[in-house]
């Protein structure tokens, strides 16, 4: 493999390496300097992966960084991120690991933070925050420490209220059972539990 061009992107860090054969690659400046890759050297796939590797891992590392800084984002949500993108596991746990000791990855945190954005906009029950944040990849226990902290559980009846209220407006003048059924799956879509379902039940009753 004879490098045939070395050339600088425009307002990056990276270069693109052109070969004889027109393949090309691009690796970070810092790399080809670690590396000594110049014009005019001919190398074979094996003396290059080393580069080739450490390069993946520095470009995880800036999209781990991006994507955490952009928004919360849960550990297992950024690392479906960073296969989606094709990098390695060793990349993936190395950014990872990066990410981290700069704590943009804590997940009681995210979780505490998903369950009041959440209520601000919507009335739902902790069944359904639990199915949410697991499905965001949140560990059992750190759902449970963030409902602790975060969910009014002296709110739960006024919640379910206010959630049947608006599932009541749109049954008006349907039959009385058919009010019950639609507002009871709702509010066990919504997540509330059977007892706090069957007050409010007992109410519309």
């Amino acid at each position: 493999m004879l490098i045939d061009k070395i050339i600088k992107r425009r307002h990056s860090s990276f270069c693109v390496i052109v070969f004889k054969d027109a393949e090309s690659i691009d690796l970070h400046m810092d790399i080809i300097l670690k590396y000594n890759i110049s014009k005019g050297k001919n190398y074979t796939y094996d003396e290059l992966k080393p580069a080739i590797n450490e390069n993946q891992i520095l470009l995880a590392k800036q999209k781990a960084y991006s994507i955490a800084s952009y928004s919360p984002k849960s550990k297992a949500q950024i690392i479906k991120r960073l296969k989606s993108e094709n990098y390695d596991d060793n990349a993936i746990t190395q950014a990872i690991e990066s990410i981290e000791r700069l704590d943009l990855i804590d997940d009681y945190a995210f979780a505490v933070k998903y369950i009041n954005s959440v209520l601000k906009k919507k009335q739902i029950g902790i069944e359904k925050l639990k199915r949410d944040l697991a499905s965001k990849g949140i560990s059992k226990t750190n759902i449970e420490k963030a409902i602790v902290e975060a969910y009014p559980q002296d709110s739960i009846i006024e919640l379910a209220e206010k959630a049947a209220e608006k599932k009541l407006k749109l049954l008006i003048g349907k039959p009385k059972q058919k009010i019950i059924s639609s507002v009871s799956n709702y509010l066990a879509y919504r997540g509330f539990d059977y007892d706090t379902i069957k007050r409010i039940i007992d109410k519309i009753k």
